[in-house]
């Protein structure tokens, strides 16, 4: 009997659930018995490893996404935006083309990910940017494009200053990379114009210390990433609660207010609002509540993953829950897939049992922290461990190799504007070197 699985969504969760049911299933999803549906309202996943790499065009942006047909070749991908979910009939509603559309399951997983906290700050949204959305990705790395090569070519240095200027709004791993990776990119083109000495990159953050997960767990990794913030002259100002946006302000709430060319959220994320889940548990926050095999509390034919799910921690106690962040979802996805490869071969499910793996930062090429099961590094042989680890967790295998040449060589734009500004060869040859020395 054929049966239907629907993946709303193609982030992490679903992309996962897929991998690993074509690994345990692949036969019965070749032949058709088991049809695999994609509901998306992206024609892509993006990967949102290498975050400093992207901005810093380090890396060829189109490494970031990957195409939803290319990852999962054997399901039908649907592009349209889902807008209802009903488990009692089981059927979930999405709009294509203008037009609502009803689609039956036997399974669906809800995997639809997460968006950027900060709604409620006005003009947040309006004037600033985040690094999960790849059209914003591409408007930092124009601006700061714009501002070298305004200086390089002479330009009025209080323009020059006004381009480079970046405040980045948050504490933790995300923003702390964020804002190491652009300072040191700028302060290596620095070398070579000294013009560049102009621009600027802080960090506002409303905690009282960065990285305050890390800080007591992990006191050296929290040092190493302190110090070589103040090395790249990077001030952090903590207990810094914005208040508003402006266009060319930024206000806390203490009224406070400090001039910035270019704002950068990355204070967390909120899971995606999906209308007809009154039917489903949520918790708090609004997540769905998922049972230790990741179905939905008190429905066998839902499962939910990632950002947008509320998953207890397998090991810790207390009401733990897992982090938020990709890999957690890559994780989900896998068991997601292995149980429904299971449940529809009538044989039982097994419980989520991931007992986590770690977390990093890179601050540039050749510096960075890494904690994986416990053990904590820094520096060059951070930076490739955690390169290696996002290389392994990367979507697209046959795509790792050339990944892989442009991280090691850097990417082919970088060494034509190396070219075109003149720099010394012996410059942009660096990578192959940090490698060798980690």
């Amino acid at each position: 009997m054929k049966q239907r699985i629907v993946l709303l969504g193609s982030g992490y969760t679903s992309v996962w659930a897929y991998k690993y049911l074509l690994r345990f299933a692949g036969r019965r999803v070749r032949s058709g018995a088991l049809e695999i549906i994609v509901v998306t309202d992206s024609e892509g996943h993006s990967f949102h490893g290498f975050t400093g790499e992207f901005l810093t065009d380090e890396l060829d942006i189109g490494f970031r996404t990957n195409r939803a047909e290319d990852l999962m070749p054997h399901a039908k991908i649907v592009l349209g935006r889902v807008v209802g979910l009903d488990p009692l009939t089981s059927q979930v509603q999405y709009c294509a083309d203008g037009v609502d559309r009803t689609l039956s399951y036997d399974h669906v997983v809800v995997g639809v990910g997460s968006v950027d906290r900060g709604a409620t700050i006005p003009g947040l949204f309006e004037f600033g940017f985040g690094v999960k959305s790849e059209t914003m990705i591409q408007e930092i790395r124009a601006r700061i494009s714009e501002g070298i090569d305004l200086a390089m070519a002479g330009g009025d240095a209080s323009e020059v200053a006004r381009k480079l200027d970046f405040t980045i709004v948050g504490g933790g791993f995300a923003a702390v990379e964020v804002a190491a990776s652009i300072s040191s990119h700028l302060r290596e083109a620095a070398r070579n114009c000294p013009q560049l000495e102009v621009a600027k990159v802080r960090i506002a953050h409303p905690g009282k210390e960065i990285l305050s997960e890390i800080e007591k767990s992990y006191p050296r990794l929290h040092r190493y990433a302190v110090r070589t913030l103040a090395d790249l002259g990077v001030p952090c100002r903590r207990d810094s609660r914005v208040a508003r946006l402006e266009s060319d302000r930024l206000h806390f709430e203490d009224g406070s207010s400090v001039a910035t060319g270019t704002v950068i959220y990355a204070i967390g994320q909120q899971r995606v609002a999906l209308p007809g889940l009154s039917g489903l548990v949520l918790d708090l926050q609004g997540k769905l509540l998922a049972d230790p095999y990741l179905r939905a509390e008190g429905h066998e034919n839902v499962w939910v993953g990632g950002d947008c799910a509320s998953v207890r921690h397998p090991f810790k106690g207390g009401g733990s829950t897992c982090r938020q962040d990709a890999l957690w979802a890559v994780k989900h996805g896998t068991r997601i897939g292995k149980n429904l490869a299971r449940v529809t071969q009538g044989r039982r499910v097994m419980r989520f049992r991931f007992p986590g793996l770690g977390q990093a930062a890179g601050f540039g090429r050749g510096r960075g922290i890494l904690e994986i099961y416990g053990i904590a590094f820094t520096g060059p042989l951070a930076w490739v461990l955690r390169a290696g680890f996002f290389l392994y967790f990367y979507p697209s295998l046959k795509r790792v190799p050339s990944l892989l040449a442009e991280i090691i060589f850097g990417s082919r734009a970088n060494a034509e504007d190396a070219v075109a500004r003149g720099l010394d060869r012996s410059e942009s040859a660096r990578t192959p070197i940090l490698l060798k020395q980690a």
